[in-house]
């Protein structure tokens, strides 16, 4: 196991004592993050939307212990799962290792929706990390495609929608996205989930 740098772990569960509407789970990293609010503004009134968001690498004990007790701790009708940024040390067998063992905590009967991990991008001053993950991002996404396609479950592509983003949707950090960025990703997670669930207008 090797530790990040950073480690941080964030979340959200929305009106907890209400059970009138589905409640679905968006996990992931930074990026959850980014976007986690607006797709739940997104969603209301047709859901109910909880998050965790964290830089544990999954070669980290830690990092499972929190998914199965957060997945436990309410009754979820969809997971919406975006983690690809963390654990830079991780092999694609390691990675692939760790998506089996995420889905494998996933409650039965729950819709999993697997995310492609969104694109880093250059940036002319301060700390570039995209020469680092842009490969890593590649042969995460190879994983995660081959994955799903495998077990037959859906993917929501959000590296699709990080190819199109401009300048103005971009924070200029090489990783996260501006507030108009993240909202063409909650937008597309909105979508996937009413989708999956075949929520109503």
């Amino acid at each position: 196991m090797k530790k990040e740098r950073f480690e941080w772990l964030r979340s959200w569960c929305d009106e907890t004592l209400s059970s009138d509407l589905p409640r679905v789970a968006l996990i992931g990293d930074s990026i959850t993050e980014g976007y986690q609010k607006q797709v739940r503004e997104l969603l209301h009134g047709r859901c109910y939307v909880d998050f965790l968001a964290t830089s544990y690498a999954m070669d980290n004990p830690v990092y499972f212990g929190m998914l199965k007790l957060f997945l436990e701790n309410s009754s979820y009708q969809a997971v919406h799962y975006n983690f690809g940024l963390h654990g830079e040390h991780l092999s694609p067998a390691e990675y692939e290792e760790g998506l089996k063992k995420a889905v494998s905590l996933i409650p039965a009967g729950a819709h999993l929706v697997l995310a492609t991990t969104t694109e880093p991008y250059p940036i002319e001053k301060g700390q570039d990390l995209s020469p680092t993950w842009i490969p890593l991002v590649k042969e995460r996404n190879e994983v995660l495609l081959r994955f799903a396609k495998e077990r037959g479950i859906p993917v929501d592509d959000l590296h699709a929608v990080s190819l199109t983003m401009q300048k103005d949707e971009k924070a200029g950090d090489s990783i996260h996205f501006s507030e108009k960025g993240f909202l063409r990703l909650a937008k597309q997670v909105a979508s996937c989930l009413a989708s999956a669930l075949s929520l109503s207008e």
